[in-house]
């Protein structure tokens, strides 16, 4: 897994007030993942998150795992067990989603013949009402072009 983007060289050369806010990071997300354990008695998505971060920091799911352990004193057996209850309902919960979006998928009234039908006719009916930024009068032998208010007025009094 790709270590992240804060290498130890990145980290002497930042400010120490920030390598060090860096370097807590690691710890604060272990000691919510331990604090939200020991509350519930479970693991959630949220400390499912953190896991994924620290794994992202370069720091193994079994070195995570040996610091869980560590700090809630409980054993290898019930962590693997909440390890895999958690995994087990988030795959409930996204095959749920999946077929939910899969049910309300939208339903298609309208083929594409129709629309083309209803395209063309449209086209011949109402030409070029809308792709013309000019407005033009024809005033006996010649065209006039118009205002914007000009036309306004004209087009209702040609109504």
């Amino acid at each position: 897994m790709p270590r992240y983007p804060f290498t130890p060289e990145l980290l002497d050369a930042l400010p120490e007030e920030l390598a060090d806010l860096y370097r807590g990071l690691e710890a604060k997300m272990l000691s919510g993942i331990c604090s939200r354990l020991k509350l519930t008695g479970q693991l959630n998505e949220v400390t499912v998150d953190y896991i994924r971060e620290l794994q992202a920091h370069g720091i193994s799911l079994e070195e995570i795992e040996a610091a869980i352990l560590r700090e809630t004193q409980i054993g290898q057996n019930k962590l693997t067990e909440m390890l895999d209850a958690v995994v087990a309902r988030n795959q409930q919960y996204y095959s749920e989603t999946v077929d939910l979006a899969g049910l309300t998928q939208p339903v298609t009234y309208v083929d594409q013949e129709a629309i083309w039908a209803i395209y063309e006719q449209t086209k011949g009916e109402l030409r070029n009402l809308t792709r013309s930024m000019g407005f033009m009068v024809h005033e006996g032998r010649r065209w006039r072009k118009l205002s914007a208010s000009e036309a306004y007025q004209w087009a209702l009094d040609m109504a």
